[in-house]
C-alpha cells in the first residue's frame, strides 16, 4: 500500500497495479481524506544557518504543522541554499510525518524589511524577554541565526513596537532545536 499526499490537507491509500521502470499504475483503495489544520496558524521567519542546519530546521517545520517560512538575509546569517533544496527538506518532512500540509516556502527578506512589513513579532532572544506573551491564534516567530542577533539587529528589534522578546530558561539554543521548543511552548500556552 502506498500513502498519497498533496501537501494541500488531503490523503489517500493506494496499491500499486503494475510497476514498471518509468511508470506506475495505481489504484485507489479508499476516498480522499481531508486533514484538519491545527488550531494555531504559524508563520516562522527564520534567518539562515549553515545549510545542514537549515534543512533539517525546514523538515522538522514540515513534520510540526509550520504553515509558512520566511527565510531571513541578517548579519550573522549564512548563505541560503538553492529553493529547490529548501523545496525537497521541506516535502522530506511531509513524508516522514504524513503531515498532510507543505509549508509555504516565502522568498528570503533583508532582516530590516521583514520588521518593516509585519505588524506583530515573536523572537527569541537569550539576552532579555518575557517568560510568556499572550499568543494569538495566528503565531509570527523570528529565530536567529547561529551566533543569534547581531547589536544593530537586536537594537532594531528592541525599538520596533511590534515586536515581543521572548526568554526560556535554557542555554542557547541552535535554529534547529529553538524553532520546535519555542513552538512547542507558544502553541500550549
Amino acid at each position: 500500500m502506498l500513502l498519497g499526499l498533496d501537501g494541500r490537507g488531503h490523503s489517500r491509500l493506494y496499491e500499486a497495479v503494475e510497476v514498471g521502470k518509468k511508470k506506475a499504475i495505481l489504484k485507489a483503495l479508499d476516498d480522499v481524506k481531508a486533514h484538519k489544520r491545527k488550531s494555531h496558524s504559524i508563520h516562522l521567519y527564520l534567518c539562515v544557518t549553515k545549510k545542514a542546519y537549515f534543512l533539517e530546521t525546514l523538515r522538522m517545520c514540515s513534520e510540526i504543522g509550520v504553515n509558512s517560512i520566511t527565510p531571513i538575509v541578517s548579519e550573522y546569517g549564512q548563505k541560503l541554499p538553492i529553493e529547490s533544496k529548501l523545496q525537497n527538506a521541506l516535502e522530506e518532512g511531509l513524508l516522514q510525518s504524513n503531515a498532510g500540509f507543505l509549508p509555504q516556502l516565502n522568498p528570503s527578506l533583508k532582516f530590516d524589511q521583514l520588521l518593516k512589513s509585519q505588524s506583530s513579532l515573536i523572537y527569541c532572544d537569550n539576552h532579555q524577554g518575557e517568560k510568556k506573551v499572550n499568543v494569538a491564534a495566528e503565531i509570527h516567530l523570528l529565530v536567529g541565526a547561529e551566533g543569534g542577533f547581531s547589536e544593530n539587529e537586536r537594537e532594531m528589534l528592541k525599538s520596533s513596537e511590534n515586536t515581543v522578546a521572548i526568554k526560556f530558561d535554557t542555554g542557547i539554543l541552535r535554529a534547529v532545536t529553538c524553532v520546535p521548543f519555542a513552538l512547542g511552548r507558544l502553541t500550549t500556552l
